[in-house]
Order: C-alpha cells, then structure tokens, then sequence
C-alpha cells in the first residue's frame, strides 16, 4: 500500500531482489536513506520492503520465496529495464554497489553525461546523473516498457488522459525511446530494444 508513503507523487515502485531484507533496510538507514514501508512477509512472495534511497529516490527490496525466471530476452510489452536517474551518479554508484553487489562500466558519454550499467551476472539498470539545468525532477528509478514503436505508443497515451514527458526524437536513442506520464501523473519510459 503506497498510500502510505508520505508525501509520494504517483510513480512506479522497481523492486530489487536481494538476500536478506532486513539487513539491507539497515544499511540504506546507516547509509542516509529511510525506511518508507517497514519489511513485511507479503504472502507467496516474500519478505519485502520500500525504502528511499540517500538521494530520495523510492526502491522496493525483496527477499523472493521462489526462484524467479530471469528472461534471456525482453519480451514485448514488459517492463525490461530501470534506470537511475541521480543527483550525485558517484554517490548513487557507491551505494547500489555496496547494497546490491552490482559492478558498474560506463556504456556511453553522448550529451556530456556518463551513462553507467550496472551489472550482476549480466546487466540489469543504468544509472547516470541528472544535468544541472533539469530542476524539476526528483532522484528515481525510471521503469522501462518494451514496444516496437515508442513515438506511435506515446501519440496514443494523450488521448488516454496521460501525458508525454520526453517525446521521441532522432538525437535521443535515435528516435526509440518516449517517457509518459499515465492518467496519475506517474512516469514509464517506453523503449525499442534494440535501438
């Protein structure tokens, strides 16, 4: 129930799998961060929690019961990819490696700006750092949709009480990715993969 985060504007919550809620809630609290939802056994799952990060931005963390699929591909109209869109990319880094293990390369340097992927066993998010000018977003964790046609998608949502935040255009992965905002205001990022 995120109705019970104080404060919070719609958005989607990423959750990551990790192995032991508990201490991880611990670490984001000594680290900075804080506790928005306190861990709970959620029935068939397993143990999870809500926490913000030390830049604020919301993650869920769960211990999962069962083994999970990790998909070989991404499959059409599924969430396949999060990235982090940070204050302080260093400090953003440092805290996902300690608290998930991830290791970090730098993929690309288009625009000024380092887009990192973090990795564990293969990719799985990027992190880079919001540029100065750009005041009006908060530190969050953006969930990815794969679609075959991200512009043609995005022209659909206006009509469906959303909004487009960030149309598709050529100079941004070259024309394959759109952010919306559903009818809450919640943003998803809507992806061609491979672009």
């Amino acid at each position: 129930d995120v109705s019970a985060i104080p404060n919070a504007g719609p958005q989607w919550i990423s959750f990551m799998s990790i192995e032991d809620v508990d201490k991880k809630v611990a670490f984001v609290t000594a680290n900075g961060g804080q506790v928005l939802l306190a861990p709970r056994d959620v029935a068939t799952i397993g143990r999870a929690a809500v926490v913000a990060d030390p830049q604020g931005a919301p993650i869920g963390l769960v211990t999962l019961r069962r083994e999970v699929p990790d998909p070989a591909s991404p499959t059409p109209s599924a969430f396949f990819w999060q990235e982090y869109l940070a204050r302080d990319a260093s400090r953003g880094l440092d805290f996902y490696k300690q608290l998930a293990g991830y290791e970090s390369s730098v993929s690309d340097t288009q625009l000024g700006l380092e887009y990192h992927i973090l990795k564990k066993d293969r990719s799985r998010a990027g992190l880079f750092q919001l540029p100065p000018t750009v005041t009006d977003v908060l530190p969050n964790w953006l969930p990815y949709v794969l679609v075959a046609d991200p512009a043609a998608l995005a022209a659909r949502v206006p009509g469906l009480g959303g909004r487009i935040l960030v149309p598709a255009s050529p100079d941004r992965r070259n024309g394959s990715l759109a952010v919306v905002a559903d009818p809450g205001g919640a943003p998803l990022a809507l992806q061609k993969f491979p672009f």
